[in-house]
């Protein structure tokens, strides 16, 4: 070991050096386990919700600005080979009959879609969700969709999630049911590809207890953002836990 200026050390050397002490082996254990998991590259389905209630001002921006702020600064974290798609939903979004729109599919944030990266067509989007505001929450549909959709989108390289991200209670009258979709989601389950719904709960008006089962059903986990600002903490703890 030499100083800064590049003098090797005095006669005896550095002297006594103090050892850290040997951490436990269920932390380091612990620690390699988070290593693994969040080395693996992430392939997501994100879900908007866009109906009416989105636009209800929290603080001093409306819960879509919230997070339409928060698609913006997700997309800086994920690395290019990361593939993301986007989904906004609301009753008859996607035209009569059909709760969910699919803005863009599941691609590599580098793959060009038309001249640009998908990464630049996912941030055109993100800043436009506060002009998709319309109609009710047609949550269940849209979370039938999606999930079969992953599925289908399934890459074994990749951690395959749907992060559905809602501030209401279902409200379309024409949809399934709760335990409709349960079964439903059940049914498209499959341990040969996991994919698993993180779902993202905004303010105290969300069905949370709803958005619970519909992750448990996938062996996902839900979150609640009570203050709609927390919304990229509440994120930042969902992939921690994937």
């Amino acid at each position: 070991l030499r100083s800064g200026d590049g003098q090797a050390a005095r006669a005896g050397g550095v002297g006594k050096v103090s050892y850290l002490a040997m951490p436990a082996s269920s932390a380091v254990e612990a620690e390699v386990r988070s290593w693994a998991v969040l080395s693996v590259p992430s392939s997501v389905l994100a879900v908007f919700d866009v109906s009416g209630s989105m636009d209800f001002i929290a603080g001093d921006k409306s819960r879509i600005q919230l997070a339409s702020e928060f698609a913006l600064a997700a997309l800086e974290i994920f690395p290019d080979h990361a593939r993301v798609g986007l989904w906004a939903f609301s009753i008859d979004q996607g035209g009569p009959g059909q709760d969910w729109r699919v803005l863009e599919p599941v691609r590599r944030l580098d793959a060009l879609v038309e001249g640009s990266t998908q990464r630049q067509v996912l941030s055109g989007w993100s800043e436009q969700l506060t002009t998709l505001t319309t109609g009710g929450t047609g949550l269940y549909d849209t979370a039938l969709a999606a999930y079969r959709q992953a599925v289908r989108d399934y890459d074994e390289s990749y951690s395959n999630s749907v992060i559905l991200l809602t501030d209401g209670a279902n409200d379309d009258p024409a949809t399934i049911g709760l335990r409709t979709l349960l079964r439903g989601l059940a049914a498209a389950r499959d341990p040969q590809r996991p994919v698993r719904i993180i779902g993202i709960a905004i303010s105290q008006d969300a069905d949370f207890a709803a958005l619970q089962k519909i992750a448990l059903a996938t062996g996902g986990e839900a979150y609640l953002a009570e203050d709609p600002h927390d919304i990229t903490d509440v994120f930042g703890q969902a992939l921690a836990a994937r």
